[in-house]
């Protein structure tokens, strides 16, 4: 369960880090994003029956919990297929943006945007729920607003 959270954040991070060669940062992206988001879904699905739990180490702020149980693992499995479904798709949209956008950060925030959905489902408390909840609605702006300046 941490690994997949891990590996979307640095994909998000390699993507931002190739800013100054954005094809390369779409490919890599989309392409792990999509990788991970398939081996997120089939590890969700194997898990159904189970509830794992995964506390951050030290004391950060409220010690965030985060908790996965039956229900928990089925919504983390849905938006995992979804995102592996999207992230394919994404190849030939960001096309459209080659020009107009740089694809390092579309790629960087959607790879995000990913990693704060899985967080907020496995979210334990209110505290780390509403501060993920707000990160998550933060970057499905960013997105929108990259269409719509774009557009």
């Amino acid at each position: 369960m941490q690994t997949i959270y891990t590996l979307f954040l640095l994909t998000s991070l390699l993507s931002l880090a190739l800013y100054k060669k954005p094809l390369l940062a779409q490919k890599i992206g989309f392409g792990l994003a999509s990788l991970i988001s398939l081996y997120a879904a089939i590890f969700f699905f194997s898990h159904l029956g189970e509830t794992m739990t995964w506390k951050l180490p030290g004391n950060f702020i409220s010690s965030p919990l985060f908790r996965l149980d039956s229900i928990g693992m089925f919504f983390s499995f849905l938006v995992s297929l979804i995102a592996f479904a999207v992230s394919l798709f994404s190849f030939d949209y960001a096309k459209f943006y080659e020009k107009k956008a740089n694809l390092a950060v579309f790629a960087s925030l959607f790879n995000a945007f990913i990693l704060s959905m899985l967080l907020v489902i496995a979210s334990d408390n209110v505290f780390s729920f509403m501060l993920l909840w707000e990160m998550m609605t933060l970057i499905s702006a960013l997105l929108i607003l990259i269409n719509r300046l774009l557009s």
